[in-house]
């Protein structure tokens, strides 16, 4: 049985087409474009249409269809609204308590009810009074320290000599080549200096305790 539901003639968001006026159910189905044509809707709205209402098995049925536009539309922003019971008691624990949004968010989820650290911040911004803001913790000021971004430069050694033209001789085979690499952080925070003997290696590999002792000879 192929139909579009039934006993609305106008589209809201949120919800499902109910065409019944223009299609009766059908034995046999018919293209999307054909039933978009007859019903005087565009192909792409009849597809829509048939993919977010489909059923499991993939056909299309007027009461599930229906269902599912009703379940979205509870789902929606509008329908999601929080009571003033229970603004009242999220005010009075950030006036009385002083209590941050992550604190009354936690109380809140152990009664069952869900809210976003978000909603409630939005919630003291918008406060014409100013009161919320004024017994939050923070008073509104933010202290985040501003990173500096730091662009890559050009090495300030002068007249440095590349690893490539390294003489032949420092091949790792005598005691005593040394190579040096200075590793930047990001944003060029922090730094690492490796400092490796060419003809020193690690005997046991990269085993911790054997490289920890192999450091503590070093040093």
């Amino acid at each position: 049985m192929y139909c579009i539901c039934q006993n609305t003639s106008t589209r809201r968001k949120g919800t499902t087409y109910l065409w019944s006026d223009k299609i009766k159910e059908r034995k046999e189905p018919k293209p999307q474009a054909q039933i978009a044509a007859e019903i005087g809707k565009h192909p792409s709205s009849v597809s829509r249409e048939y993919k977010r209402n489909a059923t499991a098995k993939g056909g299309y049925n007027d009461s599930v269809a229906q269902r599912k536009a009703d379940e979205r539309k509870q789902r929606s922003a509008l329908n999601n609204k929080k009571s003033d019971l229970l603004w009242w008691r999220i005010e009075q624990w950030i006036i009385e308590e002083q209590w941050s949004p992550a604190q009354i968010v936690g109380v809140l989820r152990k009664e069952g009810t869900r809210i976003c650290k978000q909603t409630i911040y939005n919630h003291i911004h918008a406060d014409p009074s100013g009161k919320l803001l004024a017994n939050t913790r923070h008073k509104g000021k933010y202290n985040k320290r501003r990173k500096v971004e730091r662009k890559p430069t050009k090495s300030t050694i002068k007249n440095r000599t590349s690893i490539h033209d390294r003489p032949v001789e420092a091949d790792g085979s005598r005691f005593g080549d040394w190579e040096m690499d200075l590793i930047i952080g990001k944003n060029g925070y922090g730094a690492i200096l490796v400092l490796t003997e060419r003809l020193e290696k690690l005997p046991h590999g990269r085993n911790a305790r054997h490289v920890a002792k192999a450091v503590v000879r070093l040093l």
